[in-house]
């Protein structure tokens, strides 16, 4: 994928991602979904591991896994299915994905210049603020404008 594409790319996911960050909440109820929902319809442990054609304590293991985090994707897709409901997956980013971006540009390009002044003033070649604050903008939008995936490396 290229530069542009990445870019593109980014904007679309914000779009998307912009929705869910804003709800006013995302928290699953104490107990987990599966049994919330269950409870809700009326049904029984008995009745959703007939659904699922699993025994019961298998719902029951399903529901405690979920309730801890343990619960595998693909068996809380096949629970919400035979509670006739959709999975709904995502990653909602903290911030949006330009964000994101821009930020670890502007502090790898602050970390590269910040050494090459540093170098510099030792050999007694300082150059003025002004000037390094130039040059700290042309750095920020060269690496913005080609977003490798080597901005992610080294914290």
């Amino acid at each position: 994928m290229n530069s542009e594409e990445r870019f593109n790319a980014r904007e679309h996911l914000d779009s998307i991602l912009e929705r869910w960050r804003l709800l006013p909440t995302r928290h699953k109820p104490n107990r987990g979904w599966v049994r919330a929902i269950r409870e809700a319809l009326g049904m029984t442990t008995t009745q959703l591991s007939s659904r699922l054609g699993v025994s019961q304590s298998r719902v029951v293991a399903m529901e405690v896994a979920e309730q801890t985090g343990s619960l595998t994707i693909k068996n809380l897709a096949r629970a919400a299915n035979a509670l006739d409901c959709e999975l709904v997956y995502a990653l909602v980013p903290r911030h949006s994905l330009q964000e994101m971006v821009e930020q670890r540009v502007k502090q790898k390009a602050s970390n590269s210049i910040a050494a090459i002044s540093h170098s510099m003033m030792l050999e007694d070649q300082a150059v003025a603020d002004d000037t390094t604050a130039v040059q700290l903008e042309q750095l920020i939008q060269k690496m913005k404008m080609s977003a490798r995936s080597d901005i992610w490396e080294g914290e």
